[in-house]
């Protein structure tokens, strides 16, 4: 499974790379967006980068009041959100792999994980264990 996964994301990643080889036209694509130039497209992406304050201003001693005011506002509890939602997110993770582990080895996922057992194991436990 892991080669497939690694194969078709060389095969995506080189059909993006260079669309031509399976004949998509990217020219088409980006007409659709318009007769926009690169250097267009970069100055439009720094225009919208810069701060509302400093657009409408010009000046960027604008731009320090506005990310005051953003971080007395929403800063404190967006990080906070943030850092909780991560936290949970290991948490949830570190469950799951505590869960799933004895499946995912083939050391464990038997009825004698490691030899450790040394006694006698039924033969339905060990169907079992097969099985799954």
């Amino acid at each position: 499974m892991t080669r497939v996964l690694l194969w078709s994301t060389a095969a995506l990643t080189l059909i993006s790379w260079f669309p031509a080889v399976i004949r998509i036209d990217a020219e088409a694509l980006t007409r659709e967006a318009g007769n926009i130039s690169q250097s267009d497209r970069v100055s439009h992406f720094l225009t919208k980068l810069t701060p509302k304050p400093v657009q409408e201003s010009g000046s960027w001693s604008e731009a320090l009041p506005w990310a005051s005011d953003l971080w007395s506002a929403n800063g404190s509890e967006a990080i906070t959100n943030t850092i909780a939602m991560a936290t949970a997110a290991i948490v949830i993770s570190a469950f799951a792999t505590w869960l799933l582990l004895p499946w995912a080895s083939r050391a464990l996922a038997s009825a004698q994980p490691l030899g450790i057992f040394s006694g006698r194991v039924s033969p339905l436990i060990n169907a079992l264990w097969k099985a799954c």
